[in-house]
């Protein structure tokens, strides 16, 4: 099943830049990731700046979240969005 097709596993992937390091402990608009969740690293995924990236960038997948954690992104993007 190709990653963008409904219901699929969506991963997360490599090329189109990096989380900060640094994290807001608790910051409704953030997700916690980190080795327990594939990632070389632990770090936030914040939806406070989103913008555009062309697919063409997302070069390599690092890993793919179970449903408990994606479903820890919706309320974040929520928030941060107002969808």
């Amino acid at each position: 099943m190709h990653p963008d097709s409904p219901g699929s596993d969506r991963g997360a992937l490599r090329g189109a830049g990096r989380a900060r390091d640094s994290h807001r402990a608790g910051h409704p608009t953030e997700v916690l990731l980190g080795p327990d969740h594939g990632m070389p690293e632990a770090g936030a995924l914040s939806f406070d700046n989103l913008m555009p990236v062309p697919k063409a960038l997302l070069t390599e997948r690092i890993t793919r979240l179970r449903p408990a954690k994606l479903a820890e992104l919706c309320p974040a993007l929520n928030v941060a969005a107002g969808c």
